[in-house]
């Protein structure tokens, strides 16, 4: 008797249990729709299929600090499709040529345009394309531009230096695009390391791309 007894119990235990769920991998079973886990770095997201709840594997989001955009890879940031094609770690030199009155620029004895040697920054460049994916002419004034290193976020602030590279001044349409320059005035004592943009004045949102 005591044998049927238990056998009973662990029947309902099962019933009252529910159905068993393999590995969590994509294709397999899933509990409730919506629910997501990462297993080996990848996102798998419980959804509903065919009648069945099943885990699907979620594309890899980029743009983050812990997945940088890989450079030479367009990123679509709100309105505007982000490309960083080249970093010069110090384009000090031909900031200064192309405006004396640019920060970290003086002038020699006969009045040419120089590096100030008293200067504690420099000027990296970042070659970028950028295009607009919006649905109305914009012009792509970025909202701050950086450089992250040793956890910290350098930022330039909203005015870029003047040269025959800004991007800023070009009125784009709908699909339209333009190459040019991004520049962060970067103390020489700090490495360089990822990039990071916001696309906006007041935006929150930071983008990082890894640099090339």
């Amino acid at each position: 008797m005591k044998i049927k007894l238990a056998a009973v119990l662990t029947a309902l235990s099962l019933v009252i249990a529910g159905p068993a769920f393999a590995a969590n991998k994509a294709g397999a079973a899933c509990p409730t729709v919506n629910k997501s886990v990462v297993v080996n770095g990848v996102t798998l997201k419980c959804t509903a299929k065919s009648g069945k709840k099943v885990w699907v594997a979620q594309p890899k989001v980029y743009g983050t600090l812990a997945n940088p955009v890989p450079a030479g890879t367009p990123f679509k940031a709100g309105n505007w499709e982000i490309t960083v094609t080249d970093v010069s770690d110090n384009d000090s030199e031909a900031v200064c040529q192309a405006n004396m009155f640019n920060s970290g620029c003086t002038t020699d004895d006969d009045f040419n345009s120089i590096v100030d040697p008293k200067s504690d920054k420099r000027w990296v460049r970042i070659g970028v394309t950028v295009v607009n994916r919006g649905k109305t002419t914009d012009s792509p004034v970025m909202g701050d531009v950086g450089i992250l290193s040793n956890g910290r976020i350098y930022w330039n602030g909203i005015f870029q230096p003047s040269t025959d590279e800004i991007i800023q001044s070009a009125d784009l349409i709908p699909g339209g695009s333009i190459e040019g320059a991004l520049f962060v005035n970067l103390p020489k004592n700090v490495a360089l390391g990822s990039i990071t943009i916001k696309t906006a004045i007041f935006s929150s949102n930071i983008y990082y791309f890894k640099k090339p």
